[in-house]
């Protein structure tokens, strides 16, 4: 809720549902994941998150705003989770099939892999970003970690010292990098909302991400609605 660029982010309206909701109806299609927990800051200001999210039938944890590696830890705990699988609640596009996909690198790649994430190299388009990783990994990184700007980012940490982790990526042939699907702008929000006005399905199917690659192929002119927006970047 504390976005500097679009405050309250999680609950803008895409179609009619907040973005939250929009996220988790997505990875709810989810074969590999056991569950669906929304990690929220334990500040007044965030209860209608809380209530948007068990709305949408996902269990909340509440922990400490600034400490999200932390609050991560305490949601994987009340959840019995390992390996727990990062999503962000800025991917409304989150495929769902892609991240079964990085499910299953992660589970192949045992008993030695730390994490395993989409994102490094980077080949898929900024917005389907998952990070699955090792209960045990992120609990020596917890312990190991006092950098509040490095916990602040959960598996930064990780990446920081790869001497320590085994961290491997999820690879593609095609490259679709340029490509930003996440929402941290006001041009972000109405490039996703025109791709939800496209295509989403009155059956409430989601599409998966090459609908959306299929689109633009066919309307590149929604490509400059949001091109010229910079990610933020963050130390790893």
């Amino acid at each position: 809720m504390g976005s500097t660029r679009l405050p309250g982010k999680a609950l803008v309206p895409i179609e009619g549902r907040p973005m939250i909701a929009r996220v988790l109806e997505r990875l709810a299609r989810c074969r590999l994941l056991d569950a669906l927990v929304v990690a929220i800051p334990d500040t007044p200001d965030n209860e209608p998150l809380a209530a948007a999210a068990e709305q949408a039938g996902a269990q909340v944890c509440r922990g400490s705003e600034e400490d999200v590696l932390g609050r991560y830890l305490r949601a994987a705990e009340q959840s019995d989770a390992d390996p727990i699988v990062r999503i962000t609640s800025d991917c409304p596009l989150i495929d769902p099939e892609l991240v079964d996909r990085t499910i299953e690198a992660f589970l192949d790649r045992q008993p030695s892999a730390d994490l395993v994430c989409n994102t490094r190299p980077r080949r898929w388009p900024r917005g389907l970003d998952t990070e699955v990783v090792a209960r045990r990994a992120l609990e020596r990184a917890a312990t190991a970690c006092t950098d509040p700007a490095l916990r602040e980012h959960v598996t930064a940490p990780l990446y920081a010292a790869p001497e320590h982790y085994a961290i491997s990526g999820l690879d593609s042939e095609e490259d679709h990098s340029h490509l930003r699907w996440t929402v941290d702008t006001a041009e972000d929000l109405a490039f996703v909302r025109e791709v939800y006005a496209a295509l989403d399905p009155p059956s409430g199917t989601p599409f998966g991400w090459r609908a959306v690659l299929e689109l633009l192929e066919r309307r590149p002119e929604l490509l400059r609605i949001n091109a010229h927006v910079r990610q933020k970047e963050t130390r790893s």
